[in-house]
């Protein structure tokens, strides 16, 4: 266990410096060594590509999973998605989110949340309003995306809802952390009147 912790140590360290080809040098070093890739080791290396906004080669990583008799979880999924959210790819990131249902993998509160994310920061508005409406058919939601439901509802120009939804997060104890600050109209008026002040634009 030791030394496949150690190898993962180190694959994370070259795989965060973007030093690729010593990430591949290292695999084959593992392997030969009995230390074969594991779950772990691919999550690293699926991480290290959101970093370097490349989906293409995070997705590459699912299939070598499944090459090497490795399913990839959750996690890795949600890791893809990611990457070619911040890649600006959003018809490749909702393929991939779709993909997770044909593996029998129900996507987390995590994917939904990057999934709206991308949508909102790619200003797919009704696109996120209707993930949110599948979502709130088996989960509740968490602070953060009161946050993203709110700026999708802004976004789409719906205030009432959007008004509706601010109430909701802070009658939960919630703080809104979204991408408007004022925020407009009424919405505007239940933000002065929460005491709290403007939260950090959300990212991906």
């Amino acid at each position: 266990m030791g030394g496949q912790v150690t190898y993962n140590n180190m694959l994370d360290a070259y795989a965060k410096a973007g030093l690729f080809n010593k990430v591949e040098a290292l695999i084959e070093k593992m392997t030969a060594q009995g230390h074969p890739p594991n779950s772990v080791t691919y999550l690293l290396l699926i991480s290290a590509y959101i970093k370097e906004n490349a989906g293409v080669e995070a997705e590459a990583i699912l299939h070598r999973m499944r090459e090497q008799g490795i399913q990839p979880d959750i996690r890795h999924y949600n890791g893809v998605i990611l990457a070619y959210g911040k890649a600006w790819k959003v018809k490749e990131a909702e393929r991939i989110f779709a993909e997770l249902k044909s593996v029998a993998l129900m996507p987390d509160l995590a994917c939904y949340r990057t999934m709206m994310k991308i949508y909102l920061d790619r200003a797919y508005f009704r696109e996120g309003l209707a993930l949110y409406e599948e979502l709130q058919t088996f989960s509740e939601l968490d602070g953060n995306l009161y946050s993203v439901v709110v700026d999708l509802y802004i976004g789409a120009g719906k205030e009432l809802e959007a008004n509706e939804m601010l109430n909701e997060l802070k009658s939960k104890g919630y703080i809104y952390k979204g991408k408007h600050g004022p925020l407009p109209g009424s919405i505007a008026r239940i933000w002065r009147r929460s005491n709290h002040a403007p939260g950090a634009v959300s990212t991906i």
